[in-house]
């Protein structure tokens, strides 16, 4: 959304930690040219106040907030990276990304080139205050996560929790453990290391205790 000079809220240090403040103001900005369009005194009344809930439920729903979360923590993404971390529908990552660029709180940071799988490189979006180190770790990121071997280790990792953890209502587990589960799922031995750190990494994030 392309606004002008008067419209936009200044850029403090306090408003730019805080972007869903901004975002609120543009969502009340909205809401009021909705209101001021019609007089609520109008028999159109009923569908003003119709019209304001459809654009709150529109903004503020639960995976534009999540998003906005990510954003916020993070500074950069793909829609890709997006929807493997917040296990996402890819519709839904793309219509946040979307709605939040039409409120220019994410914009291109830069698009990776295509490669023999992907047709299209993906798009970096960089939050309003992204830095130049958080899209080299987003990059970083988003070739781990499209890596053959990366995705393999994720998915025996979450097969750990799953059949591991969650079975035997375990919040802690060792560095053995896992190499023992690794070895019943005949991991090769040279692809141990990268799959007991994702194992680690992900327990970890779940907030489970890994003793090694």
């Amino acid at each position: 959304m392309k606004t002008t000079e008067d419209q936009v809220p200044t850029n403090t240090p306090e408003q730019v930690r805080a972007p869903r403040t901004i975002l609120l103001y543009y969502i009340l900005m909205h809401i009021e040219q909705v209101v001021f369009s019609r007089t609520t005194y109008s028999p159109n009344a009923a569908d003003t106040r119709a019209e304001v809930v459809r654009a709150l439920r529109t903004c503020l729903t639960k995976n534009n907030w999540r998003i906005i979360e990510y954003f916020e923590e993070h500074g950069v993404a793909s829609g890709y990276i997006l929807r493997r971390k917040l296990s996402m529908a890819r519709q839904s990552v793309y219509d946040a990304i979307d709605f939040l660029g039409e409120y220019d709180l994410i914009h291109p940071v830069t698009k990776l080139p295509a490669t023999a799988k992907r047709k299209k490189g993906p798009v970096m979006w960089g939050w309003m205050n992204s830095t130049e180190r958080q899209a080299l770790i987003a990059i970083s990121l988003y070739n781990r996560l499209t890596d053959p071997m990366f995705m393999k280790a994720e998915k025996t990792a979450m097969d750990f929790i799953e059949n591991v953890m969650f079975k035997d209502k375990l919040r802690e587990t060792k560095r053995a453990q896992i190499l023992a589960f690794l070895d019943e799922k005949r991991i090769p031995k040279a692809d141990t290391r990268v799959f007991t750190e994702v194992i680690t990494k992900l327990l970890r994030e779940n907030d489970y205790t890994v003793w090694l």
